[in-house]
């Protein structure tokens, strides 16, 4: 699932749209939000989502995904929600390891994945 952690604004100083950083979940699923917004502040970031297991929002149990179809699935949702605009994609340890698998997922069906950092 996609979790917009802050909406979307203009950047100030050059009038134009920033790509937006999508941090993927850990092992277990979740993204801690207040440390993303410590770090959307610290990096000086328009946009920050964060991808995290539908299990913690929809109560979705944990072992109906492989990381295969987690990655497609969120994928066609950064694609859904970003249409043909760049995104770049980061995580930490296993979410590393997600992020390079969303962004493969995403080149594959035709998103926009700019960066993995």
């Amino acid at each position: 699932m996609l979790y917009r952690v802050l909406e979307h604004r203009q950047n100030d100083e050059a009038s134009e749209v920033q790509v937006p950083l999508v941090f993927c979940h850990s092992i277990v699923g979740f993204v801690p939000i207040p440390s993303l917004r410590l770090l959307k502040f610290g990096l000086g970031l328009a946009e920050l989502w964060a991808i995290v297991h539908p299990g913690f929002i929809d109560g979705v149990s944990f072992d109906d995904f492989s990381i295969e179809d987690q990655s497609l699935m969120y994928a066609k949702e950064l694609h859904q929600a970003r249409g043909d605009a760049p995104f770049d994609l980061c995580g930490a340890s296993w979410g590393a390891s997600m992020a390079h698998l969303v962004a493969t997922a995403a080149q594959a069906i035709g998103a926009f994945a700019r960066r993995l950092l």
